[in-house]
């Protein structure tokens, strides 16, 4: 995982899987990062290759923690998740164009 902060926005990618065996290290990772007075989550979902309830309660509480969370470019197994949870309204999903 590789976290930056551009101005009041932390900005997270190169996440591979977000679960049961991460998603808490993850969760208080992006917590800690965010002493920093950022008000913004942009998390690159390009390269996740899984997303299972651990990792998704992680994305919920983060959603809960920042004024604005966008998810960008998740990819076709974790879209699916957030789909079959209807998930993808409570979340600012772009897509590559």
């Amino acid at each position: 995982m590789i976290l930056q902060i551009s101005g009041k926005t932390i900005e997270v990618s190169c996440v591979r899987d977000l679960g049961g065996a991460n998603a808490q290290v993850f969760r208080d990772e992006v917590l800690d990062a965010q002493q920093t007075a950022t008000d913004s989550l942009d998390l690159d979902l390009s390269q996740t290759r899984s997303l299972d309830s651990h990792g998704l309660g992680a994305l919920l509480h983060l959603q809960k923690a920042f004024k604005n969370v966008r998810l960008r470019n998740p990819t076709p197994q974790v879209l699916q998740l957030l789909e079959l949870t209807r998930m993808e309204s409570r979340f600012d999903i772009v897509q590559a164009e």
